[in-house]
């Protein structure tokens, strides 16, 4: 990834799945460079994503040693999140960083709902916590 940003001059890289710490790294790296970064992760649900030590570096979260709690150092490399939780519907985290503090205080996430086959969306609150769980309909 870093050979094709320092080397060819790529605007954008596309990562299949960050597995690895050091993976995360690098993306960070060359996210802080200016480069826009698309990149997958495999987890149940968000919440599961956020607390994989793998993903610390692109989620901004470190593991707070003394009282073994996940906190958020920094903001997210990426600004927005899309997770697909079924066939044909995807939620769309619109802002990333707000969803990583509710999902450590364990708060519901606003996110758009989708169903690709209709192409309607709703408003939901997902509980997409460390545990994560089902959504829930938005209070107005």
């Amino acid at each position: 990834m870093l050979e094709a940003v320092a080397n060819h001059s790529a605007q954008v890289v596309v990562v299949d799945e960050l597995g690895w710490v050091e993976d995360s790294k690098t993306v960070e790296i060359i996210a802080g460079k200016g480069v826009k970064v698309i990149a997958t992760v495999h987890g149940s649900h968000l919440g599961e994503a956020v607390a994989n030590p793998a993903h610390f570096p692109v989620v901004g979260v470190a593991k707070h040693l003394v009282e073994r709690t996940l906190v958020q150092e920094r903001p997210p490399v990426f600004r927005m999140a899309v997770e697909a939780y079924a066939l044909g519907r995807i939620r769309l985290c619109p802002d990333l960083d707000q969803a990583v503090r509710d999902i450590l205080a364990r708060r519901p996430t606003p996110v758009l709902d989708f169903n690709l086959r209709t192409g309607e969306y709703t408003r939901t609150a997902h509980r997409a916590g460390l545990e994560g769980g089902a959504a829930a309909p938005e209070k107005a």
